[in-house]
């Protein structure tokens, strides 16, 4: 990956991104009517949930749980750039659509409604589901025993390992100016706490929620 001098090479879901965006980019070197921009998307709020095989899942003792993989120094500690994906990301869309100062900037548009620890993001939503939330931290063999029992593809697991790395050395963003294109915005995006409160958070509340089968259901959405 360009953001790491090569360092790290399996955050497929990075990577592919990166590489579209290139292409792109070369097309629009070669065509010069052409327009191209990227708008990454930032860390879905949606992310969290169970039933989409997010970061909060429920142990064998109906507790539920949040895993960061060593050496993350704190779980929950590294900051993301929440957003929320269904309401939010077209805001910067319509703003590269409106504003050519971002049709012809290099610099790629990044999504942010609230850059918030993911400490801070589990308290907010501890809160507002009145649950109680464990944090740990596991080994990367124990992570990829978790993975593989959901039949986690191996490109995916690989993508799980270097990823918590490339968050806490580099940033989920990989230290670009989050927030350049930010004045173009017709409205303001929402924070966590605004988003928790039209959120559904029903799979909180399922007694018998299996949060196997929503990883392996995360896998197999993943691989389309």
């Amino acid at each position: 990956m360009a953001l790491s001098g090569g360092k790290y090479t399996r955050v497929h879901h990075f990577e592919y991104k990166s590489k579209i965006a290139e292409y792109g980019r070369l097309q629009a070197q070669a065509h010069p009517t052409f327009k191209f921009q990227t708008v990454e998307a930032g860390f879905y709020a949606t992310n969290i949930l169970p039933s989409a095989g997010g970061l909060v899942t429920r142990d064998d003792d109906g507790e539920w749980s949040f895993s960061s993989l060593e050496p993350v120094a704190e779980p929950g500690a590294i900051p993301v750039p929440m957003v929320d994906i269904n309401a939010d990301y077209r805001v910067w869309v319509r703003a590269v659509i409106e504003h050519k100062e971002l049709q012809d900037d290099a610099r790629p548009v990044l999504t942010c409604g609230e850059e918030i620890s993911l400490h801070d993001l589990l308290n907010g939503l501890e809160k507002k589901a009145g649950i109680t939330i464990n944090r740990t931290l596991v080994s990367q063999e124990a992570m990829t025993e978790k993975l593989e029992a959901a039949s986690t593809p191996q490109h995916i697991i690989d993508d799980f390992e270097d990823m918590w790395s490339f968050l806490q050395n580099l940033g989920y963003y990989g230290g670009q100016d989050i927030h350049w294109a930010d004045k173009h915005l017709a409205r303001k995006p929402k924070t966590w706490a605004e988003w928790l409160e039209t959120a559904d958070l029903s799979d909180f509340f399922l007694i018998d929620f299996d949060s196997s089968r929503a990883a392996e259901a995360f896998a197999i959405e993943a691989v389309c």
